[in-house]
């Protein structure tokens, strides 16, 4: 019975997927091909009725480094951009007694604190002002400010940007921007 329900849903599940538009060809035939074969075959016929457990794609392992060596990749990098040298003498400082030790690399999280456009004061956890009661919104100032992305474009090439092209199918406009490059030759 759960087998015939994961079947439906299953099969729900591709024909919605197949009702989008952003999905690409090559991956469309796929779904269908996988529709077809769900309609058709009962998973209760199938000779392998058990999914077997997949391991996870990538393991933890734990890697056991000098602490000096930890140490040193936290504090160089801060170092440098403070503009400082780090000498061979201060890295006596940052070896300790323990020889090895367990390092867990997590990507670094930066707090963002955002200002009160009328009164200046710094939002707590709530998005109210605790001075002003003004909801916290767009023209807050945030600290530290947004990076901006830019593209490379490079200098050999022309840049050739074609704003917006109408594509009227079916009563659907749709406004494509599309940003094409081509080289100049010169002779």
């Amino acid at each position: 019975m759960e087998l015939d329900r994961k079947r439906k849903e299953l099969i729900l599940h591709f024909e919605v997927l197949l009702k989008r538009t952003d999905v690409d060809p090559l991956s469309r035939q796929i779904l269908a091909l996988y529709l077809r074969i769900l309609r058709l075959s009962r998973l209760d016929s199938l000779p392998y009725q058990k999914i077997p457990d997949l391991k996870p794609i990538k393991e933890f392992q734990e890697v056991k480094l000098p602490e000096a060596t930890s140490n040193y990749g936290r504090v160089v990098p801060l170092q440098f951009s403070m503009g400082n040298d780090l000498y061979p003498l201060q890295m006596d400082s940052l070896i300790s007694k323990s020889e090895n030790m367990v390092r867990v690399e997590k990507p670094i999280r930066v707090r963002i604190l955002r200002l009160c456009h009328k009164c200046n004061t710094t939002f707590g956890r709530d998005k109210q002002c605790t001075v002003c009661q003004h909801l916290m919104c767009k023209q807050c100032a945030r600290h530290p400010s947004e990076k901006k992305k830019t593209r490379n474009f490079h200098p050999q090439d022309s840049d050739v940007l074609i704003e917006k092209e109408a594509n009227n199918s079916r009563r659907l406009k749709q406004e494509i921007s599309i940003i094409a490059f081509s080289k100049i030759r010169l002779a």
